[in-house]
This record gives structure tokens, C-alpha cells and sequence, in this order.
């Protein structure tokens, strides 16, 4: 079923596709891609509910968990121990990965692909055949990006990493900052080295934090931001 966003009036009523539909993604072209859990079927379907395309990916227990939208309009699935780049025309695989014990959330950007289950992995697309980019622990069963250099990840807390390198991020603050002569600011977002432009912390190796998090720079541009 589809819905329109702004009003939430259907634009479609609900249209049978394959077995225990899971996730979606919507194409610019406003076409849609289902990854089906019960039978590993991924389908590519209109707004109009009409069936452009239907394929077996996943040939495990589990099916296909997750699907998501890469740079350029490439299409990747999760099955259960694979990540699957799929001919988003066709369906066609054009490629695949060995990777997770149990995969279930997949997510992309620009850079590259993150798919999660006990690991969050990074999926680099940069060469002829992919391949993993880094592997960080402690994943979990919602995963985004949001096309700034962060993948978020939804479990027991919210947690981000940054895109590069999976170094983990926090919010924290800064110390009082002083305006107009004597008396004490309210504490903001305290930023330091690539992260000042989400507002967030990059933690230090080892669970340590950076003795020094405030920059300068990234601190007044959190405070433009915020409309200081």
C-alpha cells in the first residue's frame, strides 16, 4: 500500500508481491523495491502496484532482509550471509559478498554500503568487486545514513558511527561559555576534528574520550547552526 506523505490519503491500495514482505526503498522515479523475508524474492514495483520485475536473491533460511539504494542508482540486498548487488532494471545479480552471521539491516550512501547484525560492516564500492571497507562490533537492528558522514544505528540506545573509519561518535558538551562580561553560558554541543559539522564527538581508541573536544571552528559553526 501506498501512501501520499503529505496528506496520508492511499495512492495505492495494498497489492500482493511475494512472501512476508520486510523492506523497501522508493527510487526517484518513485518505483519501489521490496526484499520479501519469507521466500528471498526482491521485487521492483510501480507506484501503481504493477510488477516490473521479480527475483529469487536469497538462497537462505532467513530470505532477503533489507534492501537499499547506493550512489548512482545501484541496488544491494541483505540475505541472511551476503550482500547482493542487484540490476536495478533487471534484477539481475551482478555481484555479491560473504559477509555477517545474521544479516538484517542495510543501508547506503554515497561512499559505500553498511549492512549490521552482530557487526556493522562497510561495504566499499569503489573497486571491481566488493569488499569490506571495516567491521566494527556491537551492531544492531536498525541501521541509516544520513548523507553526512554518519550511519546510525538503532538498538538497546542509539548509537553513530562515523562513515570513514566506524569510529564510534557521542554528543557531549562543552564548558560554560561566557557572553556578554561576567556570568556563566549555557552548555551546547561540543564538536572536534571531522565530526563538528554533525554536532558530535568522535571518541577516542580504547573508550577513552579526546581530553580536548572543543574546536574553535566546528563550535561556531554548531552555534550559526543553532541560530546563536
Amino acid at each position: 500500500m501506498i501512501y501520499n506523505r503529505d496528506t496520508l490519503e492511499v495512492v495505492t491500495a495494498a497489492f500482493p508481491v511475494c512472501d512476508d514482505p520486510s523492506r523497501m526503498v522508493m527510487a526517484p522515479d518513485t518505483d519501489v523495491f521490496v526484499a520479501c523475508r519469507g521466500d528471498g524474492v526482491v521485487v521492483r514495483a510501480t507506484k501503481e502496484g504493477i510488477i516490473l520485475w521479480s527475483r529469487s536473491v536469497c538462497d537462505d533460511l532467513m530470505g532477503a532482509n533489507g534492501v537499499a539504494l547506493g550512489p548512482g542508482g545501484r541496488l544491494f540486498v541483505a540475505c541472511r550471509r551476503k550482500v547482493v548487488e542487484l540490476n536495478p532494471l533487471t534484477g539481475q545479480a551482478l555481484g555479491s559478498l560473504a559477509i555477517g552471521y545474521h544479516l538484517y539491516g542495510i543501508a547506503a550512501d554515497s561512499t559505500g554500503v553498511y549492512a549490521s547484525d552482530r557487526f556493522v560492516y562497510k561495504v566499499g564500492l569503489n573497486k571491481s568487486k566488493l569488499y569490506v571497507a571495516w567491521k566494527v562490533p556491537n551492531g544492531h537492528y536498525g541501521i541509516a545514513t544520513d548523507g553526512l558522514g554518519t550511519v546510525w544505528l538503532n538498538g538497546a540506545a542509539v548509537t553513530a558511527l562515523d562513515s570513514d573509519d566506524g569510529t564510534k561518535l557521542s554528543p557531549t558538551s562543552c564548558p560554560p561559555q561566557r557572553s556578554g562580561g561576567a556570568g556563566g553560558g549555557a552548555r551546547r554541543p561540543c564538536v572536534r576534528r571531522g565530526a563538528w559539522r554533525r554536532g558530535l564527538c568522535r571518541c577516542a581508541r580504547g573508550g577513552r574520550r579526546a581530553p580536548t573536544c572543543c574546536a574553535g571552528r566546528g563550535e561556531r559553526h554548531q552555534g550559526r547552526r543553532a541560530g546563536r
